[in-house]
This record gives structure tokens, sequence and C-alpha cells, in this order.
């Protein structure tokens, strides 16, 4: 049995040398029965004798590798660029029939607790726009973020232009249902900082 001791000097190593993920609270979505996803060199007996005593901590887990992890790890190096980048210079965008429009803000907040609103906005702008369709969020990126014309997008993927306006609205209709809360003024939580 370990002492108190030995076992925070155990979960400090277990830190520096293995990176863990709670699927539950680090992916809302998550179904399954794996509860924590743990990546580390270590083979799977190496893993269960180094950590013995903190294994029944983790619920049910599998290892990998830490080739596998670095997709994860860029993304959420990524992410935290983009939250950074929203905070420091982040964008409005209007969801209606029209284009979006972009604005800077600079020109409309006068104090933080309005910066910290739209910065609620543009994170759940990002993620609704990130879990549209593969095709409609590529279209509608391609129309909206790169400014190309439905016929030029057409033209690039060799299809049919009212395949890529069906696609592009079929979109925005999915952000707007998505994004009704924010929208229509009906944020349920916004932490404003102090």
């Amino acid at each position: 049995m370990y002492s108190k001791d030995n076992y925070n000097e155990l979960a400090e190593q277990f830190s520096r040398e293995c990176v863990k993920y709670d699927m539950e609270h680090e992916y809302p979505n998550h179904v399954g029965e794996v509860e924590t996803v743990i990546a580390t060199s270590l083979t799977q007996e190496e893993f269960e004798v180094k950590y013995a005593a903190l294994i029944s901590s983790f619920g049910r887990y599998v290892l990998m590798t830490p080739e596998m992890n670095k997709p994860i790890k860029d993304f959420d190096k990524n992410n935290y660029k983009f939250d950074k980048r929203q905070m420091r210079y982040g964008i409005l965008f209007s969801v209606d029939e029209e284009d979006f429009d972009e604005h800077h803000m600079e020109l409309f907040y006068e104090d933080v607790a309005d910066q910290s609103l739209t910065w609620c906005i543009n994170r759940e702008l990002y993620r609704a726009i990130a879990s549209l369709p593969e095709l409609q969020k590529r279209r509608f990126l391609m129309r909206h973020l790169f400014n190309m014309t439905l016929e030029q997008i057409a033209k690039d993927e060799g299809v049919r232009i009212n395949a890529v306006e069906k696609s592009v609205k079929a979109a925005k209709r999915r952000l707007r249902r998505d994004l009704s809360d924010i929208y229509y003024g009906k944020i349920k939580t916004v932490h404003t900082p102090v």
C-alpha cells in the first residue's frame, strides 16, 4: 500500500510521463464504455506494473502511443490558439439569409462584459460550423470564409452549381437552428471576467 506522499509522487510522475483524457469531461458527446484514454510510451504490462496504485481511479481505460496522440495534441494546440485569437481579435458573424457579414469588434464594444459575450458567441459559432457535415462545412467555408462564388466552388469540385447552392443553404439553415439561442438573445450561461 502506498503512503499519501508516495501516492502523490507517483501521481506527479504519471502527469510528467503520460497524458490523460477524461472522455466524458473533454468530449461531452462521447458515447462508449471507455472512460479514460491515456497516451504513454509504456506497454500495457509496464503501465499496469508502474501505475497499479492509480489505475482504479481511471475507470475503464485504453492506452495509446504518443504517435497516436500527436493529432489530438496538435488539435488542442490549434484550438487554444484559435480561442486566444478570438479573445484578442474576435470576429462577429450575423446568421441570416444574406451573406455572413464581418465586423471589427473594437468598433462596437465599450466594456469587457460585451467582449466576453462576443467571445462566447464566436466560440459557439466555431463549434456549430465544426459540427456541420463535411461537404456542407467545406462548401460553406469556401463560400463565406474564402469568398468563392458558387460557380467557382462548383467548377473546383466538378459538380453542378445548384448542388453547391443547396449545400450552402442547408449549412446556413443548420447553423441558424443550432445558434438560435444566441441569435434570438437567449444565451443561457455567459462567464464574464471580473
